[in-house]
C-alpha cells in the first residue's frame, strides 16, 4: 500500500493481519482435534479480510491509472463536464 492510502485502508490492513496472524499462531499452537475448525475458520477469515482489501485497492489503482491516462472519466462532483481534473 501506497504512502498515500486512506487511514480506513491502513486500519483494514492492520485487522486483516493481526486476524489472520493470530488465527495462524493458535492454528499452529492448537492439539485437540475440536479446536482445529474454529482455529481454520478464524484463519480463513483473516486471509479472506487481506484478499478483500488487497482486491479493493487493485481495483483503486487500475481505476486511478486509467483516469491519468484519460481512457476514463474521472469519478466524483469535482470532476467538470468532459474535462479533466488538473
Amino acid at each position: 500500500m501506497r504512502a498515500e492510502s486512506s487511514p480506513t485502508a491502513r486500519t483494514g490492513a492492520f485487522i486483516a493481519v493481526a486476524v489472520a496472524g493470530a488465527g495462524m499462531i493458535v492454528l499452529s499452537l492448537v492439539t485437540a482435534w475440536w479446536l482445529y475448525v474454529p482455529a481454520f475458520a478464524w484463519c480463513g477469515l483473516g486471509l479472506g479480510l487481506g484478499w478483500i482489501l488487497a482486491a479493493a485497492v487493485v481495483v483503486m489503482a487500475v481505476r486511478h491509472r486509467l483516469v491519468v491516462l484519460g481512457r476514463v472519466p474521472p469519478l466524483g462532483s469535482r470532476a467538470p463536464r468532459g474535462g479533466r481534473l488538473p
